[in-house]
C-alpha cells in the first residue's frame, strides 16, 4: 500500500511536470498556428516577462518566507503586509524601469499593456505560490502553478485551433493573463484562510 505522504509528493511532481509540458506543447501548437515572426514576439515576450518577474521580486520574498516559518502563524498577517508593502514599493521603482524595453524597442509598442498586465499578474502569483510553499502547503501550491502555466493552455489551444480569427498573439496573451489571474484569486483565498 503507497503511503499518503508518497502519494502527496507523487502528485505534486506530476502537477508541475504537467506545467512544464503544457508551457511545451503550446509551443509546439504556436508553431504550427502563427507566424515565425509572431512566435519570436512571443518568446521575447515570455523571456522579458520572466525575466522581469525576477528582478521586480527583488528577493524579497526569501526573507519573507524565513519570517513566515519562524513566526507563529498569530503573525503571518503583519508580515504579509509588510510584504506587500514592499511590493508596492518595488513597483513604483520598479515597473517604469522595465518600461525600457519598449524605449529600446526590444518589445513593440502594440504590447505594451499586455507587457505590465502580464508581468504584474505573474508576480503576484509567484509571490502567492511561494507564500503557500512557505505555508506547508505544497499541493495547494502546485495546483495554483499548473492553473498559472499549464491549465489556460488546454483551453486555449482547441479555441485556437477551431476558430482561426482567434489564431494570433493577443488570444495567447489574453488567456495567460486570464490563467494567471486565477492563479492568483485561487491563492488569495487560501492565504486569507491560512492568515
Amino acid at each position: 500500500m503507497l503511503s499518503q505522504e508518497f502519494l502527496q509528493r507523487l502528485l505534486n511532481v506530476s502537477l508541475r511536470t504537467l506545467s512544464l509540458v503544457s508551457r511545451f506543447v503550446l509551443l509546439f501548437a504556436l508553431a504550427y498556428l502563427l507566424t515565425p515572426a509572431d512566435i519570436g514576439r512571443y518568446g521575447l515576450m515570455t523571456a522579458t516577462i520572466g525575466f522581469s518577474v525576477l528582478v521586480i521580486g527583488g528577493d524579497f520574498y526569501a526573507y519573507s518566507q524565513r519570517e513566515l516559518m519562524s513566526r507563529p502563524k498569530e503573525e503571518w498577517g503583519f508580515i504579509l503586509q509588510h510584504q506587500g508593502v514592499a511590493a508596492v514599493l518595488l513597483y513604483v521603482v520598479l515597473l517604469p524601469i522595465n518600461g525600457l524595453v519598449f524605449v529600446f524597442k526590444l518589445l513593440p509598442d502594440c504590447f505594451i499593456l499586455w507587457f505590465f498586465i502580464l508581468l504584474v499578474s505573474e508576480h503576484l502569483a509567484q509571490e502567492l505560490y511561494r507564500l503557500l510553499v512557505a505555508m506547508q502547503r505544497p499541493i495547494t501550491a502546485s495546483c495554483m502553478l499548473f492553473v498559472r502555466m499549464g491549465l489556460w493552455i488546454w483551453v486555449l489551444l482547441p479555441v485556437m485551433w477551431f476558430v482561426p480569427t482567434l489564431q494570433k498573439l493577443e488570444t495567447v496573451f489574453f488567456a495567460w493573463f486570464i490563467g494567471s489571474m486565477f492563479s492568483c484569486v485561487a491563492g488569495v483565498v487560501v492565504v486569507w484562510h491560512e492568515v
